[in-house]
Parts: C-alpha cells; sequence; structure tokens
C-alpha cells in the first residue's frame, strides 16, 4: 500500500480482478476494527471508489458490516458511560454513515474511526481513498461577521501565494462598476450585452430556446420561486449536511447558485431578459454554502447521472485536485454528459480544478469590449471565453439593491450616477441629508444624527471601517466612493445595515468634498430599492453562458457526444487578439456552434462504453 501523504488520499496497488470477501475475513477485520477503535482520535468524511462493479459491491457490503458493528460496539459503550454519570438518561449517536454513489462505483463513510480507513485501504479493488476538501464559495453571504471578514482579509494581504482562501476577501467584495446598469434597468432588466456579443438570440431562436435539454446548476442552491426561474425549474437536491433556514433544501442563501441559474436557461422575461437557453430545465444541486465540499460535488455528479442530463454547469473551483473527482467527470464523459466549469477569478496562470480536468470544458471569462478580464484565470487547460463582467441575472428574495441619488446645492438638484450594496438598508421614501466629512466633524457631534457619512471605499478594509464609523457617530447613512474607478461601485456589505449604503463616483465625490470644504453645505437624497436583479462579475458568470450555448447545440442534435461538443465550440469561436493560454479558443459564438452542430455527424467516442457501472 502506498500513502500519498501531499494531497490526503491512498492509493492501493491491487489487482484488477476484484476478490469477494468471505464472511470469516469480514468478522475478523470488522473485529480488528472494534478493538483498535478507543486508541485512536476522530476521522474524517471521506470516499472510497472501488475499481469495478463486483469490487463495489464487495467492498460495500463489508463497509455495512464494519459500520454495524462499531455502531453497536460504540452505542453500547456510550449508554453504559452515560448510565454511570445520570442514571436512566442517556444519549446514543450514529458511529459511522453510508452514502452510496453507484454510478461511480463509490461511497462516501462518515465514521469517527481511522482504522476503518485502514482496513478498507487493504482490500482487494479500492482504487482510492479520499478525505474531502472544502474550498470557498466565489463570494461569501452577506452574513459573513465583520471578525472572520477582517481575519481572511489580513490573510490575503499577508499572503501573495496562490489560495483560494486568501483571496476570500477581495472576491468577496469584488465590486461591479455598474457603469451602465441604472435603477430602471436592474428593476426592468432587458437583454444582456453578453446575449449579443455571442449572438445568442438567432441561435435561441434555432435551437426552439433548448427546449428538450436538461441542465444541472451544480452551487450554492437555487431560488426555485423567482420569476427567471420559476417556469423552468424542475427539481433540486441538497448535498450538504449543513443546514440552513430555508423555504426547502436546495435553498439558495447568498444568489451564487441563482445567478448563475438564470444566466444558463432563465426563461423570457416581458422586459426582454432572458438566459442563453430559455426553454431548458434547470435542476439545481446544493453543494455549497460559505464554501463547497469536494464529495458533495461528486455526489451531485452522481446525481447528474442517475438524472440523464444533457449539461452540468460548475460556476466553483479550487486549486486541487482528487483522484475521485476526476473519475466522476470522466463518468459524465461516458454517460454523454457535457461538463461546464468555471476557470477561476484571480487573474493568474493556474486553472482551477474541475475546470483544469481534460474532460471538462474551462470557461474564462471578458470584458463588454471583447478583451480578458483582468481576473480571468487562464493556462494550457482553458478552452472559451464568455461575457463576465457586470452580468446581470437573478437573485433571490429581493436580496440585490438599486440605487438613486440626487445632489442638491442652494436648492438646485440633479441626478449622481450611483451604485448599491446588497446588505444595505432599504429606504421607503427618498431620504434627504446633508454630507459630512469625518476628517471636518468630530465624533460625538450631533450633526451626525442627521448626516450622511462620505468616505472613501476602494477596498474592503475601507468599507469596513466606513460602515463601522457611521454606526459609531449614528450617521442616517453612507456614501462610499473608489480612487481607483471613474465609476460608482456596488457589492456586497460584510453583514445587513440599518441604513442605506451607496457608491459614487470618484468624479462625484471629489465635487462634493469641495462644497463641503467650501462651507456650501451640500446634501444628497437617497432612496435604496429592493431588486430581485444584480450584475456580478466572475468566470462563475461566464461559465453558465457555454452551458447555455452547450443546451442550444444539444436542442438541435441530442447525439452529440461531448467531445463533438468540445470540438464544435472550438472551431465557431471568434478569435480574440491575445496569446492562446489567455482566451483558448477565443469568445464563443452561440449562433455558429449551433448551426454546426445541427450538421455535425457524430461519430461515436473512442471512449464510450469503457466506463463500468455497478
Amino acid at each position: 500500500m502506498e500513502k500519498a501523504t501531499g494531497n490526503g488520499f491512498l492509493k492501493v496497488n491491487n489487482s484488477t480482478k476484484s476478490q469477494r470477501l468471505s464472511g470469516r475475513s469480514a468478522s475478523l477485520v470488522t473485529g480488528l476494527i472494534v478493538i483498535l477503535s478507543s486508541q485512536f482520535g476522530l476521522g474524517a468524511r471521506f470516499l472510497v471508489t472501488t475499481r469495478n462493479s463486483d469490487a463495489y459491491q464487495a467492498v460495500l457490503k463489508f463497509s455495512y458490516q464494519a459500520v454495524a458493528q462499531l455502531s453497536t460496539h460504540q452505542r453500547a459503550k456510550e449508554s453504559m458511560t452515560m448510565l454511570s454519570k445520570m442514571g436512566s438518561h442517556h444519549v446514543t449517536k450514529q458511529y459511522a454513515q453510508i452514502e452510496t454513489l453507484n454510478h461511480l462505483r463509490s461511497f462516501v463513510l462518515n465514521t469517527e474511526d481511522p482504522v476503518l480507513k485502514e482496513m478498507l485501504a487493504r482490500l482487494p479493488g479500492v482504487l482510492t481513498i479520499e478525505e474531502d476538501e472544502y474550498f470557498p464559495l466565489p463570494w461569501l453571504p452577506a452574513q459573513l461577521t465583520a471578525e472572520k471578514a477582517t481575519h481572511l482579509n489580513n490573510q490575503q494581504q499577508g499572503n501573495s501565494a496562490f489560495s483560494m482562501e486568501h483571496s476570500l476577501a477581495s472576491l468577496f467584495f469584488q465590486q461591479t462598476s455598474n457603469n451602465f446598469y441604472d435603477a430602471h434597468q436592474l428593476l426592468n432588466p432587458q437583454l444582456t450585452y453578453g446575449l449579443k456579443m455571442i449572438e445568442a438570440p438567432k441561435a435561441i431562436k434555432l435551437a426552439k430556446g433548448g427546449q428538450g435539454v436538461r441542465i444541472m446548476i451544480i452551487d450554492s442552491g437555487i431560488d426555485r420561486e423567482h420569476p427567471l426561474i420559476k417556469s423552468n425549474y424542475e427539481q433540486g437536491e441538497n448535498f450538504i449536511s449543513e443546514q440552513t433556514q430555508g423555504p426547502y433544501p436546495e435553498f439558495d442563501h447568498n444568489g451564487h447558485g441563482t445567478h448563475v441559474a438564470g444566466t444558463a436557461a432563465g426563461v423570457l422575461l416581458s422586459s426582454g431578459l432572458s438566459g442563453v437557453a430559455p426553454q431548458a430545465k434547470i435542476l439545481a444541486a446544493r453543494v455549497c454554502t460559505t464554501a463547497c465540499s469536494k464529495l458533495a460535488v461528486i455526489a451531485a455528479i452522481n446525481w447528474a447521472i442517475e438524472q440523464k442530463v444533457d449539461v452540468v454547469n460548475l460556476s466553483l473551483g479550487g486549486p486541487s485536485s482528487l483522484s475521485a473527482e476526476q473519475l466522476a467527470f470522466e463518468a459524465l464523459e461516458q454517460h454523454n454528459i457535457v461538463a461546464v466549469a468555471a476557470s477561476g477569478n484571480f487573474g493568474r496562470g493556474v486553472v482551477s480544478y474541475p475546470a483544469a480536468y481534460p474532460t471538462v470544458i474551462a470557461v474564462g471569462a471578458v470584458t463588454p469590449q471583447g478583451t480578458k478580464t483582468s481576473f480571468s484565470n487562464w493556462g494550457k487547460e482553458l478552452d472559451i471565453m464568455a461575457p463576465g463582467e457586470e452580468v446581470i441575472s437573478s437573485i433571490p428574495s429581493n436580496m440585490g439593491r438599486v440605487s438613486r441619488v440626487q445632489l442638491i446645492v442652494n436648492n438646485v438638484s440633479g441626478l449622481i450616477q450611483s451604485a448599491s450594496y446588497i446588505g444595505s438598508a432599504t429606504t421607503a421614501t427618498p431620504l434627504t441629508a446633508p454630507v459630512l466629512l469625518p476628517s471636518l466633524t468630530p465624533e460625538n457631534s450631533p450633526l451626525w444624527k442627521e448626516s450622511l457619512l462620505l468616505a472613501e471605499g476602494t477596498n474592503f478594509n475601507q468599507i469596513l471601517q466606513a460602515v463601522r464609523a457611521a454606526r459609531q457617530v449614528g450617521a442616517k447613512g453612507v456614501v462610499l466612493y473608489s480612487s481607483n474607478s471613474q465609476f460608482p461601485k456596488g457589492g456586497f456589505l460584510p453583514f445587513p445595515e440599518q441604513v442605506p449604503v451607496v457608491s459614487i463616483s470618484k468624479v462625484a465625490a471629489d465635487h462634493l468634498i469641495r462644497l463641503i470644504q467650501n462651507n456650501k453645505q451640500p446634501q444628497l437624497r437617497i432612496q435604496v430599492l429592493e431588486s430581485r436583479y444584480y450584475p456580478f462579475s466572475g468566470t462563475s458568470m461566464a461559465s453558465p453562458h457555454v452551458a447555455g450555448v452547450v443546451a442550444l447545440m444539444k436542442a438541435v442534435n441530442k447525439k452529440l457526444t461531448p467531445n463533438d461538443v468540445r470540438s464544435i465550440l472550438a472551431a465557431t469561436a471568434k478569435p480574440i487578439a491575445t496569446d492562446s493560454d489567455k482566451v483558448g479558443a477565443g469568445l464563443v459564438n452561440a449562433l455558429a456552434a449551433t448551426e454546426m452542430a445541427s450538421r455535425w455527424q457524430v461519430t461515436p467516442s473512442l471512449a464510450a462504453g469503457n466506463f463500468e457501472g455497478p
């Protein structure tokens, strides 16, 4: 047996020929586990992957027997301990749990006993045993505590190495410039620039909107009642153990999955907004809260195979891989399911996993002008690009915020371009108040109770300091500006605010500061309203554009293999003038890809039929 210490899994070099364990062997091994169980600390949740169907059945049977004996042993031990301490009142718990993933010849084992893991690794037919790994969602929900956010930001500033966790704060507060979205557009969203850029409208007509195709969104869940999603929603599952308050298990608590689902397959609204495949059906697999579980992703892939979907989208990823995860994506390929994933948001030459796997279409992001975004990861594994900056789509439960700001000086008013933050308080009626600078107004001044605080909010720490200062002095609201952008910026706040928080441009802020310094007593009239739509930026937004295009392609030619899809996307992409490893084949072209798919002569995949299911 070879133990790989660097990546957290065990590889066992056994004969490919599976051997069924005799009842005597199982009993002896299980007995050894029971004897040794009390000598070890807590184990972890891990995945057992077997070589073939026979091995899967044999190892699974052994594990059920072992777990049954361990559970009995532990319950008896706990019962005796609790009875001695508390009399007749005692509590028992399940010592281990098994979750089968039949389509992947694997099972997840939740156990407190590491010896069971070691014994399983020695069984004939076991291919890998890997512990679960977690990686952060591209942003965290608005309920993030200030302390945790500060800690993450400090980590980021102190460590420049490629790390998902160390970059959380910058991604969480990666703001959108809103330089072409006003309040009316966010409340009544129209056809997006992204769909126009990839020539989706004609492709939608050609493919009847992706009718008959099913897309699985493997993400943070979904708001299935959202107007952009409700008509296309089919079903959902929750694959994470962490339970949160919500109307149903797959409910999306932070907006990421809902935004992605709407981009890929949102219905056509009367205002003109739609997803790339507005007639495709949506399935949602919840695998993330503030972080995503690799084993949950693998379990969702097993469900995708079970449901026989056409395409899966994964707008998520991390810097490391698991052998079982790669095998799971290979299984998708063998079941003729196309996998699409985001390349990552660190602006570095490292494609995230699962996008980096050979059978997954890795998607980078372009700006509204069609150039590579500064944050989009690249590398030799990158396949194609799609719109990923300021993409407007659905978010749950009126989480979005839109703002309207007027400057008033000497009874003369004028609109100022603005944006608001998810987590900002809303204003039923417009709030009119003078604007003050902390540097010119003492903290204990009674003026704050009737005023707005103006402060720089270029980075996370400045935003955090500004909202804390506003709370401390009792200001009626916060007005932020960024020193490195000519446009107002929106984004997320670290926690829900009791006062409105808006952003204005640097030019407007400089003008306000001069008015304040010259004692002109400027006022702002602010209104913040709820919205079900919001623009986000990231390769997370680019990936569902491509997943939607794949749905259109499959709608005109259901026989397309994943390899066919990759070939067509590459052949029809619009070139982007930069190094190919930074943009793959270029910008996805929905119309050209759908047209080519409709006349594509499907050839059997060389790998077809090689995956042996249970």
